[in-house]
């Protein structure tokens, strides 16, 4: 029980901190010309985009991003058939530190797009990357108190127990899951892929001791062309991996993101028809967290001696919890044209705008998604034409803490769509999609240390000084020793109180039932 007012040397009471936290943006300005063997552009029907980190190098002064966004552009030509080209460009962003980020863990989407036709054959696209960086160091807590005194003294210290975050950040090598699609009767000359998406949900996970293992499913979403007609497919690609890390222990918990990287597609003839080998990649970006009791001390005294601390103000991150889960969302415009006349192919859904607040242990996520649906006109004048329709409609997420949040609770969200359908009927082109969501929590606590302390001598008097001490209603045995330079230890021999008073000696009741104590400054 002496220890906890006695601090050693060796003791570690570094802090987790982060020395990022803002979102950071990259923007990508480009024109384009596409080449002369395909058809000119007479409209522009949809422009996605994929951002594909290549990497991150660590600086002495700063960390810096680089990556590539890969766009899939849909036109329709003079003929009004639906055309489709891939091309990419290069983003990059820094994040200036101190100290060598020891877990660095980063979330990057596309947060604006805007595409426009510039000739024929030219188109001008503008790229909004949103990243999310966190650079997580150890700073330190606290100088040893022995360090902070000359040789010889040794002081009492009012210990101050909280805990401290631990993240370790992982992240898996590229794999794939191939699939293959079959059309009998088809030549793979005859077919091309005109758009083709994925995104990966992360469904478990598990921390065991070294290593996390994820549990998820990749959401493959394909838009075909035959040349005379378009058929979408799509496909749920299961798959479990392992990550490893050293700093994993069993029992963190985890919250994990997948990205997919590229999608490969190969068309190749087989003796009953034409076959496409689509291999998507992808990796994982994992955080495993935990708490660590820390121990911090905020006052101190020594016998014999006059001290004189200056104080700091350091800061603390303590891990809250963390949560994730999928949510059905839904939404409906009025549709254009008799039902049948134009055929829903493909949708997609782009998050907005969106606002966080927190209720309880709930962290709500609300605002506007973007619906946007690839429509095949099968009637009329625009028969066999493809056009795109959006709209929005309000959605509103809810996921559930471990632990009630405070409003000054560092609380950090990643909503991604995962995929979408659409149906037009009875004057109505409605979607239904998935969202992912998962959130984590940090509680961050000032804490006042000594930074730097001054030791005077008493004068030899002054130290045999002997008295009688009438507690009062706020004094603890931390206080009357404060105040009268007497060592803990040896006020509760010279009063015959009980040792283990010395655990809460920074307590009130520590003095319960006490109506004088004898004092005296050695």
């Amino acid at each position: 029980m002496l220890d906890a007012f006695t601090p050693s040397k060796e003791e570690k009471n570094d802090l987790l901190a982060d020395a990022a936290g803002e979102n950071v943006y990259a923007e990508c300005a480009e024109d384009f010309i596409l080449p002369d063997y395909l058809p000119e552009i007479r409209k522009l029907v949809r422009v996605d985009a994929l951002p594909v980190s290549t990497g991150h190098f660590v600086g002495s002064e700063e960390v810096e991003w680089a990556g590539q966004v890969r766009y899939t552009l849909l036109y329709t030509d003079s003929e009004g058939k639906l055309a489709s080209v891939p091309l990419h460009t290069d983003y990059s962003y820094r994040v200036a530190h101190s100290g060598t980020p020891l877990s660095i863990v980063y979330h990057e989407c596309v947060e604006g797009l805007w595409c426009r036709p510039a000739g024929p054959r030219k188109v001008s696209i503008r790229c909004r990357i949103c990243a999310k960086p966190h650079l997580y160091t150890e700073s330190e807590g606290q100088k040893p108190l022995s360090l902070l005194l000359p040789e010889g003294v040794t002081p009492e210290a009012l210990p101050y127990s909280t805990q401290r975050a631990r993240v370790t950040s992982l992240l898996s090598d590229e794999y794939n899951e191939d699939t293959v699609f079959e059309w009998e009767g088809k030549k793979a000359d005859t077919l091309q892929v005109m758009s083709k998406d994925a995104a990966v949900y992360i469904e478990g996970l598990r921390a065991e001791k070294g290593k996390v293992l994820c549990r998820g499913s990749l959401h493959l979403s394909l838009l075909v062309s035959d040349g005379a007609s378009l058929f979408p497919q799509s496909r749920r690609l299961p798959f479990e991996v392992e990550l490893s890390e050293e700093g994993v222990l069993s029992g963190d918990s985890l919250l994990a993101e997948g990205y997919v990287r590229s999608i490969e597609c190969d068309l190749a003839d087989s003796e009953s028809g034409a076959v496409l080998t689509v291999s998507p990649a992808y990796v994982i970006m994992a955080e495993a967290w935990r708490n660590e009791p820390l121990t911090l001390y905020t006052d101190a005294y020594a016998a014999g001696y006059s001290l004189t601390l200056s104080s700091k103000v350091k800061s603390s991150l303590c891990f809250v919890g963390a949560a994730r889960n999928s949510f059905t969302v839904s939404g409906e415009t009025a549709a254009h044209g008799e039902a049948g006349a134009r055929v829903p192919l493909s949708a997609k859904l782009l998050p907005g705008a969106v606002t966080l607040s927190l209720s309880g242990n709930q962290v709500v996520v609300s605002g506007e998604c973007k619906a946007s649906v690839l429509l095949e006109c099968r009637e009329g004048e625009g028969a066999g034409c493809v056009e795109e329709e959006s709209f929005l409609f309000p959605f509103r997420l809810s996921l559930t803490m471990p632990e009630a949040l405070y409003d000054t609770d560092e609380v950090e969200f990643v909503l991604r769509p995962l995929f979408a359908s659409a149906k037009q009927e009875k004057g109505q082109l409605s979607v239904v999609g998935e969202m992912s969501l998962s959130a984590r929590a940090l509680r961050r606590e000032s804490i006042s240390v000594p930074e730097k302390i001054d030791a005077e001598p008493l004068p030899q008097e002054q130290k045999k000084e002997i008295r009688i001490y009438y507690p009062t209603p706020k004094d603890s045995l931390w206080s009357v020793g404060k105040r009268y330079n007497m060592p803990l230890a040896a006020l509760i021999a010279a009063n015959d109180m009980p040792k283990e008073l010395l655990a809460e000696a920074d307590n009130t009741k520590s003095l319960d039932g006490m109506a004088w104590l004898l004092v005296r400054a050695v």
